[in-house]
């Protein structure tokens, strides 16, 4: 498990919402991240990137705390 600590830069390449990207592309959007380029991008099932974020740095845990209060974050 990780926290973003600092992020660099986000580029985002739409002017929709996040209710409208929603209704436009009801599967969901893919999200990845690169190491080798530091890089996390969202995009369409098409590829039609839609947010990159670069200049990543992470807080990594490997402890979950005992009692998870949202059901969402379980792991």
């Amino acid at each position: 498990m990780c926290v973003p600590l600092t992020i660099a830069r986000i580029d985002l390449y739409t002017t929709m919402t996040d209710t409208e990207l929603a209704h436009a592309y009801p599967e969901g959007l893919s999200l990845w991240y690169r190491t080798a380029d530091d890089r996390a991008v969202a995009a369409t099932r098409t590829g039609r990137v839609q947010l990159t974020i670069t200049g990543l740095t992470f807080h990594v845990t490997d402890k979950f705390p005992q009692a998870i209060r949202y059901p969402q974050w379980q792991p």
